[in-house]
Order: C-alpha cells, then sequence, then structure tokens
C-alpha cells in the first residue's frame, strides 16, 4: 500500500522540496550500459554496503489491480523484476528484487 500512498501526494515546492541535505541516500542507480543495471550503495564513508553489477533474470506484469499513477491517472507500474548479480558486485549482494511499483510506465 505504501507505493500506492506515496503516489498520491505532489512533489513539495519551494522550501520543503525534498534534497540531500533532509533524506537519507540509499544508493545510486544507474546503467553501465543499454542492458547492465548497477545499483551503488556506497553512499557515505559510514554506510558502504557494496556495489551490485545485476542481470535480470525474471519479470512479472505488475498484478492487477497496481497503482496507474497519482490520482489513478497514467499508463499503470512498472514491470516487476529480479536481478542477479554479475562480475563486479562487491561485498557478498546477490539480487535486487523491484517490486510494489507505483505508476511509471510511459505512455
Amino acid at each position: 500500500m505504501l507505493p500506492n500512498a506515496a503516489l498520491q501526494y505532489p512533489v513539495p515546492s519551494g522550501s520543503s522540496q525534498l534534497s540531500l541535505d533532509n533524506i537519507t541516500l540509499s544508493g545510486h542507480h544507474f546503467f553501465q550500459n543499454t542492458t547492465t543495471p548497477v545499483f551503488n550503495l556506497d553512499t557515505t564513508a559510514k554506510q558502504e554496503f557494496g556495489l551490485i553489477v545485476a542481470k535480470k533474470v525474471a519479470s512479472s506484469n505488475a498484478p492487477t489491480g497496481s497503482p496507474k499513477g497519482q490520482a489513478d491517472l497514467g499508463f499503470g507500474s512498472v514491470t516487476w523484476l529480479y536481478l542477479q548479480a554479475e562480475s563486479g558486485t562487491t561485498n557478498g549482494l546477490q539480487s535486487v528484487y523491484r517490486l510494489n511499483t507505483a505508476g511509471g510506465n510511459p505512455p
């Protein structure tokens, strides 16, 4: 329920806008190339959880009834994924799951 609840609130503007000064960063996600997602969880000297270089192992459409987007307007929740670690991964990380998505599909 939490992703859908969060999706219903607009991003704050002005002085209350989210910034790195008032939230805890859990990691960075980027693509090494067109098919290889990377999750860098080393965000501070005190939070060095590792880096996972991954490949898609399985996917599933978001369940029927998943949030479409803010105020139920949009194109549906993104596909759920199971990603497995590949060479280059550190700290014993093994997998990533993208679940409970809310909105996000492009038109």
